[in-house]
This record gives C-alpha cells, sequence and structure tokens, in this order.
C-alpha cells in the first residue's frame, strides 16, 4: 500500500494515529468496526437479541417484529492512549457507526429493510527521518479511509419461532495515502507522491433467528465471501508510478453466532461469536495478502429490562446492561497477533415509551501488548444510538 522510497536509510520513524495505531499493514483495509448498536455494545452480544424498536445491525432476520417502519442512527466517540518503544500518545476523534431502516411490507411478518454501515476503518500519520550523503531528509504519510457496507434486506417469519433473511450487499471505499519527502539541501527541494485504492465488492447475507425452546434465542448470519475489485492510481513527478491498475479482490466469509436466554421477564443473558479467516480468505489477484489473521470477536453480558406495564414511574423503565468482550484483530502487528480485552455498560432511556428511545453505552479496553507487539492502547469508547418508530397516523393511546 505504502509508496516506498529505497534511496535513503531510515534512521527514526513515528507513527501518529488519527485512531488505533494498529492496523498498518502492506495493502491492508484497515480495523474492523465491529457494527454493534450502542445496547448491542453494552451487553457485548447482539446477534440473538430481538427488539420492536432498536433495530439489530448484525442479524436482519430478527427485525420480523417491526410492526411499523423503524430508524436507528448509531455515533460514536473513542479516545486512544497509546505507547510504542519511542513515545506515548493520546488521540480521539467522533465517528458514524451506522444508520438502519426497516419497513414493514406485512407486520411482523415480511420486513424490508435498508442499512449502510462502516467496515474498516484507518488514520495514520507516519514521520521517516532519513540522511544519506550528509542530507537530512523527511518523509511525512498520511493514510486515511476504509471500506463501508450498503445492504438492502428481506426479513420473512416463517413460523412462530423462526425467521430467516436473504440480503444483497455492496461494499465500496477509499484509502489513500499522501506523501510528502523534504530535503534540507540548499535548495530545500521536496517531493510529493499521492496514491489511492478504491474498493469495490459485491455479495449476499443469510441470517436466521430461532427460537428452539422457551426463553432461548439463537441467531445466526452468514456472509459468504465478497468479490470485487481494488482500483490502484498514482500522482507523482514520475510517469511509472502513474498508471491505474486494477485487481480482483476476495474479501473472507463471516460467520455471526449468538444466544440469549431470558432467566425471567426482568433478567437475560447472552453471548457472540464473530468470525472471519482474514489470513487465508483476503485475497487480491487470487493470492493472500500477508501480514493478516483469522478475526475473532467473542463476546458476553447480562441485561436487565425495565417494567413492561405503562404506568410506572420513569426509572422502572430503563434498561441496564453489562457485559465482556475479547477481539483478536485481522492484521499482525510486529509479526504477532494483536488481542483486545475489554468490559462495556450502558442503558436504554425511553423517549416515548413503546415507540423511540436512545441508547447509551461505554467501554473500556486494552489491545496489543508492549513486549510482543511493540505497541499497546487503552481505548476509552462512548456509543449513542437513537431509535424510533413511524408516528404518522397512529393513535398514541392505543
Amino acid at each position: 500500500m505504502k509508496l516506498k522510497i529505497f534511496l535513503f536509510s531510515i534512521i527514526i520513524s513515528l507513527s501518529y494515529a488519527g485512531e488505533s495505531q494498529f492496523g498498518l499493514v502492506n495493502r491492508g483495509l484497515g480495523n474492523i468496526k465491529l457494527p454493534y448498536s450502542a445496547s448491542g455494545i453494552a451487553r457485548s452480544y447482539e446477534i440473538a437479541y430481538s427488539d420492536s424498536v432498536q433495530l439489530n445491525s448484525m442479524n436482519f432476520s430478527t427485525w420480523t417484529n417491526i410492526s411499523q417502519t423503524t430508524f436507528s442512527l448509531n455515533l460514536g466517540y473513542n479516545a486512544y492512549w497509546g505507547e510504542n518503544r519511542i513515545e506515548k500518545s493520546f488521540i480521539d476523534n467522533a465517528n458514524f457507526n451506522g444508520v438502519l431502516l426497516a419497513i414493514p411490507i406485512k407486520q411482523k411478518k415480511l420486513i424490508f429493510g435498508a442499512v449502510l454501515m462502516p467496515f474498516t476503518s484507518i488514520e495514520q500519520r507516519i514521520v521517516n527521518e532519513s540522511t544519506q550523503i550528509g542530507e537530512k531528509i523527511t518523509e511525512n504519510s498520511y493514510i486515511n479511509g476504509g471500506a463501508s457496507k450498503l445492504s438492502f434486506n428481506l426479513a420473512y417469519k416463517v413460523m412462530d419461532n423462526l425467521s430467516i433473511g436473504l440480503g444483497y450487499e455492496y461494499t465500496f471505499g477509499k484509502i489513500t495515502e499522501e506523501v510528502q519527502i523534504d530535503i534540507d539541501d540548499d535548495l530545500n527541494s521536496s517531493l510529493h507522491l499521492s496514491s489511492e485504492n478504491q474498493i469495490f465488492g459485491n455479495g449476499i447475507l443469510l441470517s436466521l433467528f430461532a427460537t428452539p425452546f422457551q426463553d432461548l434465542n439463537v441467531g445466526l448470519s452468514i456472509r459468504p465471501p465478497a468479490l470485487g475489485e481494488i482500483t490502484k492510481s498514482a500522482e507523482s513527478p514520475s510517469d511509472a508510478l502513474n498508471g491505474e491498475e486494477v485487481f480482483d479482490l476476495t474479501l473472507p466469509t463471516e460467520l455471526n453466532f449468538g444466544f440469549e436466554y431470558a432467566l425471567n421477564q426482568s433478567y437475560s443473558v447472552g453471548m457472540d461469536l464473530n468470525w472471519q479467516d482474514w489470513k487465508n480468505g483476503y485475497k487480491i489477484d487470487g493470492v493472500k495478502v500477508d501480514q493478516h489473521e483469522t478475526y475473532y470477536h467473542i463476546g458476553f453480558g447480562f441485561e436487565k429490562k425495565g417494567s413492561g406495564r405503562k404506568f410506572v414511574k420513569y426509572g422502572s423503565q430503563i434498561d441496564l446492561r453489562i457485559g465482556g468482550f475479547y477481539n483478536q484483530l485481522s492484521s499482525l502487528n510486529n509479526a504477532n497477533k494483536v488481542n483486545e480485552i475489554g468490559f462495556s455498560v450502558g442503558l436504554s432511556l425511553p423517549i416515548q415509551r413503546f415507540r423511540s428511545k436512545i441508547d447509551l453505552a461505554g467501554f473500556i479496553s486494552r489491545r496489543g501488548n508492549l513486549s510482543k507487539n511493540k505497541l499497546e492502547e487503552t481505548i476509552v469508547g462512548f456509543s449513542f444510538s437513537i431509535s424510533t418508530n413511524e408516528l404518522w397516523f397512529v393513535n398514541l393511546e392505543d
């Protein structure tokens, strides 16, 4: 991915991130963004969770309990404290985590949905300093971008305890790199290079939501390999570097499985397993891309639901959640696997009872290992979701 200059001997290399410093590998797409809603982040599981207001971003077959047009918007904020062999750093950012729309074709039976979600993301600045023939050379590289997914889905309730989903998914995005090389000579020479990777892909979605036993929900979603293209282009003083190249792209199969068990009317527990074989399934022109590893997320959590009665105090209507998770990132760092462990907490605040609500979540995690990966990060994140039903022409007293 990076435009390499082989004329110089690198002495110092510093990295500054607009988000996580992990995910910077050759021909990589950045770090995977797990598209959970704020409620899913709070409890660390989502795949087998069904709600009549909050739309499930991991399993569209759960949408068959929707009776009215429903909209969800997800936003987030993350702060990163990083440490490597040279320095400590801090960076924070706010980000868009997705928008979802569900439209009942037949209430609680057949649902059409549209979803836009970020899929991967990277933002880093690299500073390389070197000397060559007595001249100081500074190379500044800025890499940013990522991929997103736009999907259209149909969810159908086959029977009371079984729903299935089928969808089409379009992957798109762009990763750019700007390189500025400054030479501290008598002429103060400089050189600017720019490269761009545009990403396009097509795939399908298969999902299932079932209640095989009373109080037990099971969810499954599968994304078979997505096929597409990467178009690489560049702008530089050299015509040899400026040609446009197109490569075939294969994104790995994604498997998501989860369950939720209701201990009683108020308390539930659940667990998720998300898996993608980036080590063997991510290919460009049919060749596996090095420096990648199997990605997985294991999440488990607990939820206390607010009272389902209509006339209770506001505090009794609030849902409370807590969870924990363990991740393995999709790329290597210092030729080693990168793991992350964290804990989460959150709540739901009804805006209008059974019609709209706000979900809030926070988490803290530790990513990487200073001795093994030469890089370690502590991440504190906050997520916000707002979900609402269509209220036009609805008698609110019903």
